[in-house]
């Protein structure tokens, strides 16, 4: 097996502060506890999206089979949407863009949207999410072979409460 590499640890980033001089700011790979905060983060977006779903450009955003997209297409998803999603979640999206940075929450708020969505996919890419989800997901299947897919434990799941009926007809 070769040794996999991984993505640099630092993206840098341009932004104007609020006197408009050229700031350069180091987007870090979060270290395992900023990582979880990160993903807690991300986890309190759909509470907040309630809002979002009768809004028909962001009801993509709800739609069946979200729930098993990868980070990285959610992230994606987020971006396309992230005007819209800033006018209900802004909260939520300053605290995902802070914990991820390392910004302060004021220099984030000051962000222009152009900003605030580079820097959305600065933290995605030196963080490396979509590439973290499919290693936790291949070792969880690896430690425990009979966890599979969802729809498979959702296949498997059914069969237990409605079993399949006998090809005999009486």
């Amino acid at each position: 097996m070769s040794a996999k590499k991984s993505l640099p640890r630092k993206i840098d980033f341009v932004y104007f502060d609020e006197n408009d001089n050229e700031v350069l700011h180091e987007v870090r790979k979060l270290p395992l506890g900023r990582s979880a905060e990160l993903v807690t983060a991300f986890n309190e977006l759909p509470k907040v999206f309630q809002g979002l779903m009768g809004d028909e450009d962001t009801r993509t955003l709800f739609e069946d089979g979200v729930e098993d997209m990868g980070l990285v297409d959610i992230a994606v998803l987020i971006g396309n949407n992230l005007g819209s999603i800033m006018a209900v979640a802004l909260d939520a999206v300053v605290n995902i863009l802070h914990i991820g940075s390392g910004l302060e929450k004021k220099v984030v708020e000051s962000l222009g949207l152009d900003e605030a969505s580079e820097l959305f996919l600065a933290i995605v890419t030196v963080n490396n999410l979509g590439a973290m989800q499919a290693n936790l997901k291949n070792g969880m299947t690896l430690l425990f072979p009979s966890w599979g897919t969802r729809e498979q434990r959702a296949q498997k799941a059914m069969e237990m409460v409605v079993p399949k009926k006998s090809g005999s007809k009486t």
